[in-house]
This record gives C-alpha cells, structure tokens and sequence, in this order.
C-alpha cells in the first residue's frame, strides 16, 4: 500500500512514514497537489481571497487527516518514531505535535521553562515540552527543547529495539563515534542536522539510549552567543574592576589632599560597584574628615569675623554630624559654637546703642582703680593731721577700646594733691570693656569725698584709773580697756585721735603718741615728807601709809620728848624723894620713847627715799619699751580703714 506525507504548506511539516522512498513519493504528490491548487486560484482570480483561504486550508486538512490515518497504521506495526519524524520534529508546530502524538499512544507530560541541557560544549538553556509512552507500546520518552529564535533539539529516549532501528536508517551516511562520561555517543551529520545516538550503560535497569537531533549551525551559533556574551561580561568585569581600582585611587587621592567631599563620593561610588569592609572603613573616615572640615571652615570664617557665614556653615557641620552617631563629639563642637557665633550677634547688635556700666563689665579693673585712690587718700591722713580733699573721675571707653577717662573736678587743701593723683588714674592702665571678644561703650563715676581732723588729749593712768585732763569724752574707756588689757604700765599718755568721713561714712582712729613717768626724781619728795615719793612713783598706789606711819612716830617721838622734858623739870623742882623718883621715872620712860619713835621714824624716812630712787629707775626701764613703741609712729588704739 502506499502512504503518503502530511504536507502543512504555510509551516512547511511533514511527518512521514519510516519508508524513506514513500515518503519521498508523498511529499512528491502533495507538492503536485499544491501547485494544482495554486494554478487553479491563479485561473479563478475572479474567486475573492476569503474563498480562496477557505478552500486552500480545507483541502490541507484533507491531506492532514489522511496522513495521519496512514501514519498510525505504521506506528501501530513498528511502534517507533522514524528518522524523518525526528528530524521534522525540530520545526513542527507543537499543537499538530501533540495532537498525532496523542493519537499514537503518547501521553503529554507537560512542560518546564529555563531548562538546561549539558549535552553540548557549554550548558545551554530551553523551554521544554515532554511526552512519555508507556512500556506496552514500546516505551520511549520524548523531549522538546527551544525557544521562539531557534530551532529545536529533539530528545528521544527509547529501548534498544527502536534505536538500532533508526540507527540502522543512517547505515550509509558517514558517522563519528566517540566514548565520553561512559556513553557510546556515534554522531551523524545530515542536511545540517546532527544526530547523536547515546548508548550508556550507567542505568540502574540495564542499558539507557537516547537520540538527540539539533540543527548544527543553530546550536554553534547558540554557544557562540554564550562565549560571546561570556567575553563581554569578563571585558565588562574587567572594566569595572580598572573603573573600581581608578575610583579607589582617586579616592585616595582627594582624601590625602583634604578633598573630603569628593573623596567620599568616589569612596560611595565604588563600594555601588564593590561592597567591601575596607571601603565602609574609608568611607567613614571621609565622613569624618567631612565633618572636621566643615568645623575647620566655620573657624575660619569665624576668625575672619565673617558671622553670618561662620554660623551657617556650623549648622551645616551639627547638620551633616547628627546623622552619624561616631560624629558626636563633631556635633557637640558645631552645636556650641553656633551658641558662641549667636552671642556674638547678640553682643553686636546690643553694643551698637548701648553704653554699659564699667563696673560690671570690669570689676577687678574697678576695684583696683578705687583701692589704689583710697591707699594715696591713706598716705594723705597719716601725713597730714587736717584735710579734705575732692574728687570725680570719669571712666570712659568706646567701641574701638580707647581710653576717654578723665579727672572731671578735683579740690583740696592740700599743695601738689591734684598731680599725684593724675599720675595715680595713668598708672592704673584701665583696660577697655570687652563682652566676649568685642569692644563695647562703657561709662562709670568715682566719686570720693574726704575729709579728716587729728585732736590730740593726755590722760594720766594711776590707781584711781584713767583721768582725762580736759574731762571725760568718748575714747575715755576704749583708751582704759586697751591699757588694762595689755597690761600698760601707770604715767601720763598722750592721745591722737583722728576724726574722718569718707563720702558721707565717718571713721575713728585712736592712737597713743607720747607716754611720761616718774623716775627717781621723786626721791625729792621724800626728802621733803616720806610717802610722798612713794606715791609718785606709784601712781598714788603706794605712800599714804608711810606718810602716815612717818608723821605718826614723828609726833610721838616729839610728844614724849616733850613729856619727858616736862617731867624732868618737876624732877628738878621737886622736895620730896618720892616724888623726885616718881618724875624721874617718867621723864626717863619718855625719853625712851621719843628716842624710839624718832628712830624709826628715821628708818621710814631714809627707807622710802632709797625705795623711791629704786622705783623710779625701774619705771624708766618699763617707759623705754614703751616710747620704743611710739617712735615707731604710735600705738594703735583703734584702726578704722577707710572704704569705699
């Protein structure tokens, strides 16, 4: 019986029985029957396209069902796919595929997208569509890998009864066989088709083979995309690996010239192109540097006096530094000294009306300049026992820090005063008023008024206390307490006492000037009555005794000498013995009495003038540390330091 081929003529498909020479003869008749067709249209041109379409695609499918009747009568008797088939399985459209497969006993086992297959030079990757049958009709598996821009690769898995049939096809043609990855592989080139035929023996159920048909130039053509596509991406890595390397050095480059901002960026750049650790170590320290820089050119700016400026670029600096936390030390360095540069506007628009007072701005200046006005107005009081004296010094200082001060008036009854204190206010050097590093105006008045009187009192220290000459006044018992308290010795003291009022504040200083006693001079006064001296040189504390005790055996002894005179003159005028004896005996015990009485009165009296003389010398022993102290320019009572 002859069989014929299924011819589609718009995709060019033929499946074919295994007979080659039928299969020739049919594709030889429907090519006949096409080119009727076609003339009988050209001869009809009067038919319209839509007629015409209809009636060519009716008689193709004529011929298709036809085909495949006969078709599955050969497969029912071999139950194998031909070599034809194979090859025209490249090219056939998979619908028509699957719809003869399905009529021959192959089930459809679906597909898979981005498959590989290793069976060429490099890994190549398809689509695949699979069909399977089952072992009762000669089992086989029936892969199809390709895509829409190429031809494709059949993959025929089938037992040994089916692929020595087909091997046996290619008996005549010129084969190449070769052993690789333990696969007897014997290859076949027709038509630009290959047809690898792979025999293995690695199969756990005995022998596997399978043929593999591809077009030639396709698949080369295939790998040499890959190779190609694998050259430009190791030109492309290479590329970016110089362009990587380039960008690191310039990198570097810009970092060691300060360029912190360019060199990060290139730092950035790179780690897109290459995440490395190093880099994000680099990467930081540009960052850092960054950072610093700014700090740096706000600085300058702010030493340049460029304000407005200065603070912005350090907000710019607290900015960019609160993004990471490693600045914070950056950050804490811009935030205050944006509070810095926002004083110093603050300083600067205040200072443009304001005048402040130079007291507060400069104090230490201040008290020094009135310390050193009250220390000359001292010199003054302790030079001069009566004064008085006025003064008003201006301070004053503008915004260029030059020194406007002046002495507005001055008085006093004192010669050649007004000079010292001209040279007194230049010596002082004030300095100008500054609120942070700024000149500001500055104004103030010392004022100091000054007046003072020295009297001078004695007052005599004995045992009665202090006695004042011209009557008792205030200083009276300040005088007696420092006296008893440092145990002063008795005489006569001379008082200074200094009365003065500084701006309104009155002060006292007391002091003693001049200190008398008595020495042996007194002894006079106890040649004239004992006791008399004694009382001198004592202050009245001693004496009255002894004058007593002296006038007392004074007046007996002349009292009983008296008596004894008395009774010896009645001795002598007496008659009678008796009597006689009785007056004797009187006259004669008186006369032992007033001899007794004046002797010790002479004791008394020679006693006191030697006592006397003694005394005296040692008050003048105690007088001399005493004037020791008052040349030295007084002892002080009481000290009132005048203030301000």
């Amino acid at each position: 019986m002859l069989i014929f081929v299924i011819v589609i003529a718009p995709k060019n498909i033929a499946l074919c029985y295994p007979n080659q020479d039928l299969c020739n003869l049919q594709v030889k008749h429907t090519n006949t029957a096409t080119r009727i067709f076609k003339n009988y249209f050209k001869l009809k041109s009067a038919i319209t396209p839509t007629t015409q379409y209809m009636i060519r695609r009716f008689s193709y499918l004529c011929f298709f069902f036809l085909c495949f009747s006969l078709n599955g009568f050969s497969q029912d008797t071999f139950g194998c796919l031909s070599r034809i088939q194979l090859t025209r399985l490249q090219y056939a459209d998979l619908g028509d595929l699957d719809a003869f497969l399905t009529s021959e006993n192959w089930r459809f086992a679906g597909t898979r997208t981005n498959q590989s297959i290793n069976y060429f030079t490099l890994p190549l990757t398809f689509d695949e569509a699979r069909w399977e049958k089952s072992y009762s009709q000669n089992n086989g598996t029936l892969i199809l890998y390709g895509v829409s821009d190429r031809n494709r690769i059949v993959l025929y898995q089938t037992n040994a009864t089916c692929y020595a049939t087909i091997k046996g096809a290619f008996s005549n043609d010129p084969s190449k066989t070769s052993i690789e990855n333990n696969q007897l592989i014997t290859v076949f080139q027709r038509e630009g088709l290959t047809i690898e035929f792979r025999e293995s023996t690695t199969g756990s159920y005995g022998n596997s083979y399978s043929i593999l048909v591809y077009n030639t130039k396709s698949i080369e053509k295939a790998i040499e995309a890959i190779l190609e596509q694998q050259r430009l991406e190791a030109r492309l890595e290479a590329e970016k690996k110089e362009r990587y390397m380039n960008t690191i050095a310039e990198a570097d480059s810009l970092y060691k010239l300060g360029q912190f901002s360019l060199a990060l960026q290139n730092y950035e750049l790179a780690q897109q192109m290459e995440p490395r650790f190093s880099l994000r170590e680099k990467i930081n320290l540009s960052i850092q540097g960054k950072s610093q820089s700014l700090n740096a050119e706000a600085d300058t700016f702010l030493e340049r006096r460029q304000y407005e400026t200065a603070l912005a670029k350090f907000k710019e600096s607290a900015n960019y530094a609160s993004k990471y936390s490693f600045l914070k030390s950056q950050a804490e360095y811009a935030q205050r000294k944006i509070g810095e540069v926002e004083e110093i506007k603050a300083v600067l628009n205040i200072r443009k009306n304001k005048i402040f007072q130079y007291s507060e701005i400069n104090p230490k200046e201040y008290a020094s300049l009135k310390q050193g006005i009250l220390n000359e107005v001292s010199q003054l009081l302790e030079n001069n026992p009566t004064g008085n004296l006025n003064l008003q010094y201006q301070i004053s200082f503008d915004t260029l820090g030059t020194n406007l001060s002046k002495i507005n008036s001055f008085s006093s009854t004192l010669a050649n005063t007004q000079s010292r204190f001209s040279k007194l206010v230049d010596e002082v050097q004030l300095k100008p008023s500054k609120l942070d590093q700024f000149y500001v105006s500055s104004e103030d008045l010392v004022t100091l008024k000054a007046n003072w009187n020295t009297s001078s009192s004695t007052y005599t220290y004995n045992s009665k206390g202090l006695q004042p000459w011209g009557g008792y006044n205030t200083e009276s018992e300040i005088i007696k307490s420092f006296l008893k308290e440092n145990s002063y010795s008795r005489g006569k003291y001379t008082v200074s006492v200094i009365e003065k009022n500084i701006n309104g504040t009155p002060y006292r200083d007391i002091k003693l000037t001049n200190y008398r006693t008595v020495g042996p001079e007194a002894a006079f006064l106890s040649l004239l009555m004992p006791g008399m001296g004694t009382l001198t040189v004592t202050h009245g504390e001693k004496g009255w005794e002894r004058v007593r005790s002296f006038l007392l055996f004074t007046g007996l002894s002349i009292a009983a000498k008296s008596f004894s005179n008395s009774q010896f003159a009645k001795y002598e005028a007496a008659t009678l013995q008796e009597d006689m004896d009785s007056y004797f005996a009187a006259a004669n015990l008186s006369h032992k009495v007033s001899l007794a009485s004046a002797g010790i009165a002479a004791s008394i009296y020679i006693h006191d003038f030697f006592w006397v003389i003694s005394k005296g010398f040692k008050n003048k022993k105690q007088a001399n540390g005493i004037q020791s102290q008052l040349k030295r320019g007084g002892v002080s009572i009481q000290n009132q330091p005048i203030q301000w």
